[in-house]
């Protein structure tokens, strides 16, 4: 994360869009936030315009901040396997 958080922000974004993993877009108004995993940790992008204009890039650990975007994560390919017989 500290080498992630180093770089910048247009290496960051290209990192995003390149490697990371796509969680979920919330919309606040008229702000977008879009959340990546990245390795271990979580980038959050604040867009005052969607994919034009950043507000913010946000990195984090915790799993805390993860519950606004918890219902948009599709786990209907995975369901079966938490099935206890």
């Amino acid at each position: 994360m500290f080498q992630f958080c180093l770089l910048s922000q247009y290496e960051q974004i290209d990192l995003l869009y390149n490697e990371g993993i796509f969680i979920g877009k919330i919309r606040l108004g008229k702000n977008y936030k879009v959340l990546y995993q990245v390795n271990d940790f979580y980038v959050e992008i604040t867009y005052q315009q969607y994919r034009y204009l950043v507000d913010e890039i946000f990195c984090f650990k915790s799993t805390r901040k993860l519950d606004p975007y918890l219902h948009q994560m599709e786990i209907n390919h995975i369901y079966p396997l938490l099935i206890i017989d």
